[in-house]
């Protein structure tokens, strides 16, 4: 709806998970924003609720049922196989740990494992095994988990097209609702809000929804960093994430990230200028087919997997080259668990148990 309207519905999302900013705190930003968002919203609510008014006002609840309608006629007439939203900033990824549709996919795939329970010395505080076996079957099962995970958080993003009647239980993880809720349950879009509202940018914010494509696996997503139109550098997106089938196939999927980049550098605006950028392929598991998922800015705002910016080497190469395209070969069980979100793990484990 243009600036003003981009500004008022963003605004409303940001409202609604508590945006209340303290310029004079000397807390670092992040720490305040985090904080905030964890208990701005409630203790806000209580307050007005206290002093007899609402929290959410029938004007910020319209603008959100009209964002929720807009969504749903778009997946209605261009999506119906489902979509994916997301910020022109970041995607609301962090949010989807609390849907059902994750914890359904964590059940199914934990029910089809072969591998056992984690054995009493699994957990990432307790000291390494003595028994080589036992260390074996833990990192086995560490590297399932993080694959599990990363599928389920993967496809529990998926936005389809609402089927059932307005009152319908069955019907509150799809549609446009189910869409809003994702964007103003993350920590990540409430960060990103507030950073543009402190610099008075609220009208380039734009809500984006893509069509759906089951062929792409975050497990195969892959950054590659771009300096002076040239790709320095790649890296296996997930810095935790150890598949086999990625090492076996590196030449192939960097032949086909090699043919996608050659074709789509010269139409970007960075052409002009030779700015630096970051640019996110994912490629097909079956068929190695390959597309640009994301352009981001360069290193150090985006961040750099499997190179480390702090390091000067590293720093060197994603710069200048010579160009290295790094995969994790050698895992280790702490380096692969620290891709689990942490209640996650929790969950995995005594699902496992059950099992």
């Amino acid at each position: 709806e243009g600036e003003e309207g981009g500004r008022g519905v963003m605004g409303t999302v940001g409202g609604l998970i508590g945006d209340v900013f303290n310029f004079f705190d000397s807390t670092p930003r992040e720490e305040r924003i985090t904080k905030q968002f964890l208990q701005g919203s409630q203790a806000a609510k209580r307050e007005m609720e206290t002093k007899g008014g609402k929290f959410y006002s029938e004007g910020m609840m319209e603008t959100l049922a009209r964002l929720a309608e807009k969504i749903d006629n778009v997946l209605d007439e261009k999506y119906p196989n489902g979509a994916f939203v997301r910020l022109n900033l970041r995607s609301p990824k962090d949010s989807c740990v609390n849907t059902q549709a994750m914890m359904s996919s964590l059940i199914s795939q934990v029910a089809s494992s072969s591998l056992p329970a984690p054995s009493s010395s699994s957990s990432s505080s307790s000291p390494p095994s003595s028994s080589s076996s036992s260390e074996k079957e833990d990192l086995a099962l560490a590297i399932e988990n993080t694959i599990i995970y990363l599928t389920a958080l993967c496809s529990s993003l998926k936005i389809k097209a609402r089927e059932t009647k307005e009152g319908d239980k069955s019907g509150e993880e799809e549609g446009g609702r189910f869409a809003v809720w994702l964007l103003g349950s993350s920590l990540r879009v409430y960060q990103d809000l507030t950073r543009v509202r402190l610099h008075e940018q609220m009208g380039r914010v734009q809500l984006i929804l893509r069509e759906w494509s089951d062929d792409l696996n975050t497990i195969w997503e892959f950054r590659s960093f771009v300096y002076n139109n040239q790709m320095t550098a790649i890296s296996q997106y997930h810095s935790g994430t150890y598949v086999p089938e990625i090492l076996d196939k590196k030449q192939e999927i960097l032949a086909s990230m090699r043919e996608v980049f050659e074709k789509v550098k010269e139409k970007l605006p960075f052409a002009l200028t030779s700015a630096p950028y970051t640019l996110d392929f994912a490629v097909c598991p079956k068929t190695l087919k390959c597309w640009v998922v994301e352009i981001n800015n360069p290193p150090p705002k985006a961040g750099t997997s499997l190179f480390v910016w702090e390091n000067e080497n590293d720093r060197k190469i994603i710069e200048n080259g010579p160009f290295e395209f790094r995969l994790l070969e050698a895992p280790t069980k702490p380096e692969v668990l620290s891709t689990i979100y942490e209640p996650v793990l929790d969950i995995l484990t005594e699902l496992r148990k059950k099992e």
